[in-house]
């Protein structure tokens, strides 16, 4: 279905259409996954707008569909394909903007990674953050004076890290988040080092493989999923696996 919808867009988008969307749930399951990403790469390849809504959950299903149904690695295998891009916003604001992100897009493909779990929408101190989500990330909470740590978190991680951040008392933490990764690495270095500042001990949560990550922080500071998830009730699975505030916690403090 998601390859269908897929070739669907590239053929509209080819014959001319500026804004063509598609959209579809993401599961680990899918048997013809290469012709999903064939659809992606080809758009790509050919500089075709065509947008795709993908519900990617990863392992918060919140049902019995178990490790068939969260794909951890397709984030990180969307953000490795060249001339597409990747958004994955926090909450029901960053959505807004990263659908208007989409629809200014032109030259590429975009993947819009939405969440199925309940997300709550959170304060966030960058006063023109609808502008500075635009280079690809920006601050969400900030610290008073220079920040102990920089939590770097996607999608519906940055209300974990919101979390955690709460939690540490006598850290200054600086919360990040970033729903376009490779966006915000194309930024000059100037907009790069004002989110997040050279030689500050970076952190990063996101609920998939780190792959990637590594360029931003030191394995030991990256909380992520290296395993498919298990059947059961979201809450219950996060905390199986790792991927609560307190886990994140342990992170900050060491």
């Amino acid at each position: 279905m998601l390859h269908r919808t897929g070739v669907a867009s590239q053929r509209a988008a080819r014959h001319g259409s500026k804004s063509v969307a598609g959209g579809k749930a993401w599961r680990a399951k899918d048997k013809k996954r290469w012709l999903i990403f064939a659809a992606i790469l080809l758009a790509a390849a050919a500089a075709l707008p065509a947008k795709g809504v993908i519900e990617t959950t990863t392992t918060r299903v919140n049902r019995g569909d178990g490790p068939t149904h969260q794909p951890v690695e397709t984030i990180a295998s969307l953000r490795v394909m060249p001339n597409t891009r990747v958004l994955r916003p926090a909450d029901a604001e960053e959505t807004a903007e990263a659908w208007a992100m989409a629809l200014e897009q032109t030259g590429a493909p975009v993947a819009l990674a939405l969440s199925r779990q309940n997300v709550a929408v959170f304060p966030k101190a960058d006063p023109d953050w609808k502008d500075t989500i635009r280079l690809g990330a920006y601050i969400v909470k900030q610290a008073e004076g220079d920040p102990d740590a920089v939590v770097i978190a996607t999608g519906s991680e940055v209300g974990l890290a919101l979390a955690a951040a709460e939690k540490a008392a006598g850290k200054k933490v600086r919360v990040v988040s970033m729903p376009s990764r490779e966006l915000f690495e194309s930024q000059p270095a100037a907009i790069r080092y004002a989110i997040v500042p050279p030689g500050a001990r970076v952190i990063v949560c996101e609920a998939g493989v780190r792959s990637g990550w590594e360029r931003w922080a030191k394995p030991e500071d990256i909380l992520s999923i290296e395993r498919f998830g298990e059947s059961g009730p979201a809450a219950k699975v996060a905390e199986h696996l790792g991927m609560t505030p307190d886990a994140l916690l342990k992170i900050i403090n060491r």
